[in-house]
């Protein structure tokens, strides 16, 4: 049973770590490739310019409610990154990460 109380105080404890924009980034593209490939293992496919059409309609959106909120820049950034996300893993599964340099040993 689910009982709303109005007047409840929640708190949600996390890592520092997370509270950072590097990891925001990396979690915004990751769930985007993980939308991909669920889609692929489903069998559904996108139409045509869905990403482009998504990522305009969440950017306008963003930009006409606060457009100068430092919160809406990382939204921006988050939903920019998903986005990538999700075009990279449309690439197919030997798809390297592209944030991470090749560095010499």
């Amino acid at each position: 049973t689910l009982v709303f109380v109005a007047d409840a105080v929640v708190t949600h404890e996390m890592a520092a770590h997370r509270l950072r924009l590097r990891y925001l980034w990396h979690r915004s593209w990751c769930q985007g490739r993980s939308d991909r490939i669920l889609e692929q293992l489903e069998g559904t496919t996108p139409e045509p310019g869905h990403v482009r059409q998504l990522l305009r309609s969440q950017l306008a959106h963003a930009l006409k409610a606060e457009p100068k909120r430092p919160a809406t820049a990382v939204a921006m950034l988050c939903d920019t990154a998903r986005a990538g996300g999700y075009l990279w893993a449309a690439r197919g599964p030997g798809s390297t990460r592209p944030w991470r340099r090749n560095r010499r040993r």
